[in-house]
């Protein structure tokens, strides 16, 4: 449930409340509750499924909203002080007890500051008694027991700082418009969490501390506690910890902080940008509550909503596949968004598929209009039903994951939500289903037609202006002549069933492998290999790759791949349209698209295992020959020749890096005006069947709790008589993507932003072996961690930094790493040197005995998570069956890893990581910070 419903109009109130009488909802018997004497909520949600899993979370009711002129920022700025020492764990102490026991830590992990809280989290693998006793003691020291020593504080100024300009870019600047329009009228327009940089630069230390403790208090937190835990324990750790948190200061009223003056009827606002490509209008509606509620009311409220919400988007995104559609890819979040615990939103996106968005605006407008006069029909609230009432069910049957329950539960108790468990969330959905009709939907939309509108147009610059006056035209014009009824959802022409080719036969063939693992080989040559277990965690996963991608593509051939996959998405398969698949895929909730990647390429998606049979029959039809017709072609063409050459700065420098650090780093490039004018839909037909039409290549895997039986089934139904178009595509596996040895330097100027970026490349030959793409693994964390200490830890130059480690096996052994940071744009040289003594000291010395076993035991308990997980093992079969690995490798590289002894890592640190880097440097553009700064007055 996302939200909370208001006080509704008359007549819609009345619709519902002789149906649903206000009632407590009923709570998760599994949930346990309470409030200590100090007044700090706590909740315990116990599940010995998550085998040894523990999220705890600490939520504050304190956030930006509650600071003062003179602390703007500071809220984030306690944030960060958590890990900068506490009364029981001074200076790093904490940090450094929480990653002994094997946890990554840091104020970029571990915390985040929003508007009207700041939440800390802490996640536990394995968790035994001592590691759950460090937590509760380290996050009750957080809550109370700060230090806020001066050196640290002004340390940290910096780190935040570039915090901020790591954010910083086109997406920023849109976030600030977006900002600007829908907390215009509010305290929030002025209190951008990460505040201003006066205020980080010069504030003194005792700011931070005021508002500590001035709303640091217990009466303002609640900790949750959930997984495998023992409650009674927990509670008494609980007590025993935060039991003696007092308020350090006089309480303070937040009364208000969230109000919003009141709105003109309708806005309307244009964001442009010199680096924005997109194009976009969104729509948004906002309330104000009356108060918080979670009765059954106001949850049946929310729950008719949700059906009204989805209505409109279904509609809509079958507008969107009609032949000449306006716009594509409408979008709303299924309910209202909390902005705080009295206001709701509600948002709308669509993207224009020309510059004018007046042609978009009016068929969305038109639609909403149409159910708000005459709501929907029979059909589609049946069918919205009972798809609420399948997701249901399949929540119900699938495994709670420890972390998202923790997040959704905090949120939950922080906004006054109702908590259900996935049982009682099936049984509401099964007892109200019955109940819904049209003018319940029809009430939603009146009710959120009496709200006042935002409409914000993203457009690239050229493009025609949506004006006020515009829009007002458009309301007022269907007000009048309201459009007719629908009288069902406008469908495409989509089949009850796919059509199935002649049927096949699997033979199954004895390999060792995990438990649960089983492979056939279909009569046309395909290779089925499965994993079921039960308690796997999401839904079944399905993989059908074959060798190629696009390492294997010519000269002549470069983009056909991407373009013929592209434009048979489009066509269809099988004699169907694109259209009807599309929607036949979206009402069964199957998620199958087809990809070219470097080396490979092929088909991935998920289902719920009781659709498995839809997933298959989705699979043999794309596996067919494709409609690739001329005429889509020349509009792919048209939209790319006349596309702007705009491109954010971030994007643009990856390709540069692409460009000068691999052999053949075109691949990654847009095709060119004589590239699309060479291609022909002929050739690119006979390219995706040179791609698609083998067989005996390629490799289906499935992973997930399944009948195997079911699987072997349903591979001789639908994939076993698929016939044979075109001989095995073996790739050539071409040195392409290979990166470019040796050092040097590159800088690239571009953007607007006060903003720089280190990139560097190391390379070195390599032997591939399981053993060592796991210490490849290994280098990357430990040099990522020596580098954040020597710029962060000492410099306070930068806030974050990436690395990325690959020990590349085809077409020859090579070790990759990048290391990657934002900073100062003035000091992109001093700590592009300081990263790269890092190195070779790390390089030189290799990590030492603690560093190297705790790197080890994190690693372990992530492989351990991701056993667990069905998309994990799909990903490591689908490699195997590629590479004819023993299947349970995945699985049997965990006592591969325990047995790496420390001489072997630091002698790969050595062969790896003692040579120069290739440094690529991102600057900005002189010319375009004059231009914005002029265009900002």
């Amino acid at each position: 449930m996302s939200g909370l419903m208001p006080r509704w109009p008359l007549a819609g109130l009345l619709v519902m409340s002789a149906l649903v009488r206000a009632a407590p909802m009923p709570v998760d018997p599994a949930l346990i509750q309470g409030v200590l004497s100090n007044g700090l909520r706590y909740a315990i949600l116990p599940d010995a499924r998550t085998k040894g899993e523990v999220e705890l979370r600490l939520n504050v009711a304190a956030g930006s909203l509650h600071e003062t002129d003179e602390q703007r920022g500071l809220a984030h700025a306690v944030e960060h002080m958590a890990f900068k020492g506490t009364r029981q764990f001074p200076g790093t102490d904490g940090v450094k007890a929480l990653e002994a026991a094997g946890l990554s830590v840091g104020a970029h992990v571990n915390a985040v500051t929003s508007y009207d809280y700041t939440r800390y989290s802490l996640s536990l693998s394995h968790a035994t008694p001592a590691k759950l006793d460090l937590a509760t003691r380290v996050m009750a020291d957080w809550s109370g027991g700060l230090l806020f020593e001066p050196a640290a504080f002004d340390s940290e100024r910096s780190v935040i700082l570039e915090e901020w300009r790591m954010k910083r870019g086109v997406s920023y600047r849109l976030g600030l418009a977006q900002d600007a329009l829908r907390y215009a009228g509010s305290r929030y327009a002025d209190r951008e969490v990460i505040g201003t940089e006066a205020v980080l630069r010069h504030a003194p230390v005792s700011q931070a501390r005021a508002f500590y403790d001035r709303w640091y208090r217990p009466e303002r937190m609640t900790v949750v506690v959930a997984g495998d835990v023992d409650p009674a324990r927990v509670k008494g750790l609980l007590e025993e910890r935060f039991g003696g948190l007092n308020a350090r200061a006089p309480a303070r009223s937040d009364q208000g902080l969230s109000r919003f003056a009141a709105r003109p009827p309708l806005q309307v606002a244009r964001f442009t940008d010199a680096e924005n490509a997109r194009r976009q209008i969104m729509i948004r509606w906002a309330r104000q509550l009356d108060a918080p509620s979670s009765d059954s009311a106001s949850v049946w409220r929310d729950w008719l909503e949700s059906l009204a919400i989805k209505i409109l988007v279904k509609r809509l995104q079958a507008q969107a596949l009609e032949p000449g559609a306006v716009f594509r890819s409408p979008r709303m979040a299924p309910g209202s968004t909390l902005v705080s615990t009295d206001r709701v939103e509600y948002q709308l996106a669509v993207e224009p598929v020309s510059g004018d968005p007046a042609p978009t605006l009016k068929a969305v407008m038109a639609e909403i209009e149409r159910l708000r006069v005459h709501g929907a029909s029979r059909s589609e609230v049946s069918a919205i039903v009972d798809e609420e009432v399948q997701n249901a069910r399949a929540a119900e049957r699938q495994p709670r994951e420890t972390g998202v329950t923790a997040d959704r539960l905090v949120e939950s108790l922080h906004y006054r939500l109702p908590w259900f468990s996935a049982r009682q969330w099936r049984e509401i959905n099964e007892q109200w289903a019955p109940r819904a009709g049209s003018d319940h939907i029809r009430a939603v939309w009146q009710s959120l037609d009496d709200l006042p509108m935002q409409i914000l147009q993203i457009a690239r610059q050229g493009d025609p202006e949506l004006s006020l006056g515009a829009v007002q035209v458009v309301r007022a014009g269907l007000k009048a002549h309201p459009p007719v009824a629908t009288q069902a959802q406008v469908r495409a022409n989509v089949p009850a069933t796919l059509p199935k080719p002649v049927a096949g036969d699997a033979r199954e063939i004895t390999v060792s492998g995990p438990e649960g693992y089983r492979r056939w080989r279909l009569s046309n040559g395909i290779t089925l290999q499965l994993l079921s277990r039960p308690g796997f965690k999401g839904p079944v996963q399905v993989r059908a790759i074959a060798p190629g991608g696009l390492a294997d593509e010519t000269p002549q051939l470069r983009h056909m791949g991407s373009m013929a996959v592209a434009l048979a998405e489009r066509g269809g398969y099988a004699g169907i349209d694109g259209r009807s698949l599309a929607v036949w895929s979206r009402e069964r909730q199957i998620a199958l698209s087809p990809f070219v990647l470097s080396l490979q390429h092929g088909l991935s998606g998920t289902v719920s295992a009781g659709r498995l049979e839809d997933l298959f029959a989705l699979l043999s039809v794309k596996l067919r020959a494709p409609s690739i017709e001329a005429a889509a072609l020349d509009s792919v063409r048209k939209e790319s020749l006349t596309r702007q050459p705009v491109e954010d700065v971030d994007s643009a420098f990856t390709r540069f890096i692409y460009r000068n650090g691999l052999k053949n780093g075109e691949i990654g490039e847009r095709p060119s005006a004589n590239e699309l004018a060479a291609m022909s839909a002929p050739a690119l037909m006979a390219h995706h069947r040179r791609l698609f039409g083998s067989r005996s290549d390629w490799i289906v895997t499935v992973v997930g709790n399944v009948s195997p039986n079911q699987v072997r089934d349903l591979a001789k139904i639908w994939l076993a008589g698929l016939e044979v178009e075109a001989p095995p595509r073996r790739a050539t596996l071409s040195a392409g993507l290979q990166p470019k040895p040796g050092a040097g330097r590159h800088v690239m100027e571009a953007g607007q932003e006060d903003k720089g970026i280190v990139n560097l490349q190391y390379v070195a030959p390599a032997v591939w072996s399981p053993a060592d793409a796991i210490v490849a693994d290994w280098l990357g964390q430990l040099v990522q961690e020596r580098v954040q200490q020597r710029l962060r830890g000492d410099e306070s130059a930068i806030y974050a930094v990436g690395a990325t480690p690959m020990l590349l096996r085809f077409p020859e052994g090579t070790f990759m790493a990048w290391i990657r940071f934002s900073a100062d744009p003035r000091r992109l040289d001093e700590l592009a040197r300081m990263t790269e003594e890092a190195v070779l000291s790390f390089a030189r010395n290799g990590p030492d005995d603690t560093e190297l076993a705790r790197v080890r035991q994190q690693w372990l308990e992530g492989r351990q998570r991701a056993l667990e997980d069905a998309g994990s093992w799909a990903l490591a079969l689908t490699r195997s069956g590629g590479t004819e690995e023993d299947p349970a490798a995945f699985e049997n590289e965990s006592a591969l890893a325990a047995a790496i002894r420390p001489e072997r890592v630091k002698a790969l640190a050595r062969q790896w990581l003692s040579g120069p880097a290739r440094v690529f440097q991102l600057k900005p553009d002189p010319k375009a910070r004059r231009a914005a700064a002029a265009a900002s007055g």
